[in-house]
């Protein structure tokens, strides 16, 4: 008797997945959590959005850098009235399109079920995904996009079709109305237009054209902002870069960021560059190449955060997990990845031991 056909999809595995983290994520790694920070002005903005009276100032913050986030939370709002949870279901439906497209996206550059599925497990079981207080706020959705927009990039560089291409753009402007992470797909358009086949010329006029094209949204929005509120996003920016704490860029910053971020993850990816060069691939190191520039675009926010610097995990997650994936013994590859899942689920709680004194 076969098998149920859903038992032999990988995407099965990687719903159910998300699935299991997300039980993880309420009932153990924040079972005390509290609605506070940043998910408060997402609460305001919509209760504007709503026509509701507001108590305190405008968020025009989070107007300008998430408006279809809002209004897509103002939507779900109608049917649950709460805006909270109207955020944390949009914030769940981007969490599985985001492991369903990352899952396609690894095995569009390694062609590789295990490869692709190991990767997904390192991605969507990171800590500062599966605590929630990424549920209450936009990144999720704007992780979806970046995500979407390299794997669309990684099919445009590898076939030469130009509505990959066109794609792009379109993913990146829909993006950046949810989250300005969604617009960093356009930073590896570029990076691939540059490593193509194309003459100085063609690559000089296809990215000036995606720039143009990208930017036109974008612009009326602010525009149309500036016009209504006196403000705009260069506002926002300039505020953000002489209002941040103290101490809150800096090398021993970096350094701890960079460790939580992905801790026990790190001797993964020495492990995977090492099987990068063993089994070196030339097209596939261009692909990781073009990925590099946009996975360390936060160094452009003023401050150093997880959520910011989060964009560097996905192409973290592409070499750790090939070099999973090389490891012989099955067995030991399960205790690596159960390991990583402990250390994911219990961050908070090793913080408090392992926490640098700097």
């Amino acid at each position: 008797m076969k098998k149920a056909s859903f038992l032999n999809n990988p995407y099965f595995y990687v719903v159910l997945f998300v699935a299991l983290n997300m039980a993880a994520s309420i009932f153990y790694v924040s079972p005390n959590f509290q609605i506070a920070g940043d998910a408060l002005s997402y609460n305001e903005s919509i209760r504007y959005l709503e026509g509701q009276t507001l108590e305190g100032p405008l968020p025009l913050h989070r107007l300008i850098t998430t408006p279809l986030l809002l209004v897509s939370a103002t939507v779900i709002d109608f049917i649950v009235n709460n805006p909270f949870v109207s955020l944390a279901v949009i914030n769940f439906i981007f969490y599985i399109l985001m492991a369903l497209v990352f899952y396609q996206f690894v095995f569009e550059i390694y062609k590789d079920n295990k490869v692709a599925l190991l990767c997904t497990i390192l991605l969507v079981s990171n800590y500062h995904i599966l605590n929630l207080d990424n549920f209450f706020i936009a990144d999720m959705a704007g992780r979806f996009f970046f995500i979407l927009a390299n794997l669309l990039v990684v099919k445009y560089f590898m076939s030469g079709n130009k509505k990959y291409y066109y794609s792009t753009i379109l993913v990146s402007v829909i993006g950046i109305l949810f989250k300005e992470f969604g617009a960093l797909g356009m930073i590896t358009l570029g990076m691939a237009v540059l490593c193509m086949q194309y003459d100085w010329r063609e690559k000089i006029k296809l990215i000036l054209k995606a720039s143009v094209l990208f930017a036109i949204i974008p612009l009326l929005l602010n525009l149309f902002f500036y016009y209504k509120f006196h403000f705009s996003y260069l506002d926002w920016y300039i505020y953000s870069s002489f209002n941040h704490p103290v101490g809150a860029y800096g090398l021993s910053v970096f350094i701890k960021v960079m460790g939580w971020v992905f801790l026990v993850g790190w001797p993964l990816f020495l492990w995977g560059l090492y099987k990068e060069k063993e089994f070196f691939d030339k097209q596939r190191v261009k692909i990781l190449g073009i990925l590099v520039p946009a996975s360390l675009s936060f160094f452009a926010w003023p401050m150093f955060t997880y959520r910011t610097s989060f964009v560097l995990l996905p192409l973290l997650c592409l070499v750790s997990g090939f070099g999973l994936s090389k490891i012989k013994n099955k067995y030991v590859v399960a205790l690596l990845v159960i390991f990583y899942l402990a250390v994911s689920y219990n961050l908070e709680r090793l913080l408090v031991i392992i926490n640098l004194p700097f």
